[in-house]
């Protein structure tokens, strides 16, 4: 019998990187390994006062009750029942049930679920206590510095960050998460060393690619992001990522090639992207600007207008088209109609028309 609830997020709880996640089956080898983390954790409880367990350590760890329990959060978590999961995880951990590693798991779950409402100070509080248990699980820090990062605490959100990798120097997660962070504060360098290293310990993850090659981007090492780019969309292929090297190579002239990566990106829906490319995404109307204005590079301004065009019908206040659309119109002599485009923009508040208003429209 599966004792353990199998949500997706839980299936390694403490010094998992994504190959093990990937690899995670309920056997005899784990439970052995839950019953001598249970012993850890009966221990580390002698150090907490503010709880009562039954510390037993000669049980099995668990009762017919807290399976249902598990099973029970676990189908209603599914069914995006979030609060009616947590009240299943409140209820293992009034209960005190004897087997301590799964009073952890019900802290542990609890806070996930309480992030995923929102409940971010809840959720905090929840991996905290599971810390407080049993400090050397290192996605409990990992996954409270990326609530700590919501909460804009990004002194703590890297220190939570650091203390993971301390504690097991395997699990890309932290890796990944403090490279982003490095990547915001512009530290592009160390943001490439962070995703370099989540790479080394599990190199099948195209956002890891991805990201590296933003920060590739931003130092202008752009054969770099090409490659890294290119590793990208032939783990995961995306519109992001098709968007973001047609970009690159856009700046390196490379014309032809930039409008086949934006012509690859627009035929992708979102059903088609790679769910590792979190926290991003590339709409459609960029792409079809960005198309437009290689082709512009390439004198093709009828299937620029095109672009320009259809940019506008996908989002009719996207000025930054207007702009580009009305600039082109002014060069061919469409004075008129480029200068109702670029009056357009001024309407929708764009603070970047000024200047190509008082050139063509005056």
């Amino acid at each position: 019998m599966l004792l353990i609830s199998s949500l997706p997020f839980l299936k390694i709880f403490c010094q998992s990187h994504d190959e093990m996640w990937q690899r995670y089956q309920f056997n005899q080898q784990q439970h052995a390994e839950r019953t001598m983390l249970n012993a850890q954790l009966l221990d580390n409880s002698r150090h907490i006062e503010t709880i009562n367990y039954n510390n037993d350590a000669s049980t099995n760890g668990y009762s017919q009750e807290m399976v249902n329990l598990f099973s029970q959060a676990e189908e209603k978590f599914g069914k995006g029942n979030y609060e009616g999961a947590i009240e299943d995880f409140s209820n293992i951990i009034r209960k005190n049930f004897a087997s301590l590693y799964y009073t952890f798991e019900a802290y542990f779950q609890r806070a996930f679920t309480k992030e995923i409402i929102k409940d971010y100070k809840g959720a905090i509080e929840d991996y905290s206590m599971a810390i407080r248990m049993y400090s050397g699980c290192s996605n409990a820090y990992n996954n409270r510095g990326l609530i700590k990062g919501k909460l804009h605490d990004t002194k703590g959100e890297i220190a939570d960050y650091n203390k993971a990798i301390e504690i097991d120097p395997k699990n890309n997660y932290p890796y990944r998460n403090r490279a982003v962070v490095k990547y915001i504060d512009g530290d592009y360098q160390e943001a490439i060393a962070d995703y370099t290293k989540a790479i080394k310990i599990y190199n099948k993850i195209p956002g890891d690619y991805f990201g590296r090659g933003l920060a590739k981007q931003q130092i202008k090492d752009y054969e770099g992001a090409i490659a890294d780019y290119s590793q990208a969309i032939k783990i995961g292929p995306s519109a992001l990522a098709y968007n973001q090297r047609g970009m690159v190579r856009y700046y390196k002239n490379d014309f032809k090639g930039a409008i086949i990566d934006y012509t690859k990106a627009i035929k992708f829906t979102p059903k088609d992207e790679v769910v590792y490319y979190n926290r991003a995404n590339v709409k459609d109307e960029v792409i079809y600007y960005n198309r437009a204005k290689t082709r512009e590079e390439i004198l093709d301004y009828s299937e620029a207008f095109a672009d320009y065009n259809k940019a506008i019908e996908i989002n009719p206040k996207y000025a930054d088209a207007y702009i580009e659309r009305g600039i082109l119109k002014n060069k061919l002599g469409q004075k008129d109609s480029g200068c109702l485009d670029l009056r357009k923009a001024e309407e929708l508040g764009s603070s970047y028309v000024t200047d190509a208003i008082k050139k063509y429209c005056q």
